[in-house]
């Protein structure tokens, strides 16, 4: 499995807008990697329950109606 450098990782923080310290950064990297397989398999998960065009239309309505369905 293809993991992103450390620096695209830090590109990817920052762009967020989310400041590490290099201790933290390399923390929240090693994380990253060590969980990645599982979530690969998570995101491969079907969700049976959702409709297959409940999004975005449902999370337009949503936000139209002040968070309300």
């Amino acid at each position: 499995m293809h993991f992103p450098s450390i620096e695209h990782f830090a590109d990817v923080a920052r762009d967020q807008g989310i400041s590490l310290s290099e201790r933290r950064l390399r923390q929240a990297y090693e994380a990253h990697v060590s969980m990645r397989a599982g979530l690969v398999k998570f995101r491969a998960l079907p969700l049976p329950y959702l409709e297959l065009d409940s999004e975005p239309q449902s999370a337009l309505t949503w936000i139209l109606n002040g968070g309300r369905s």
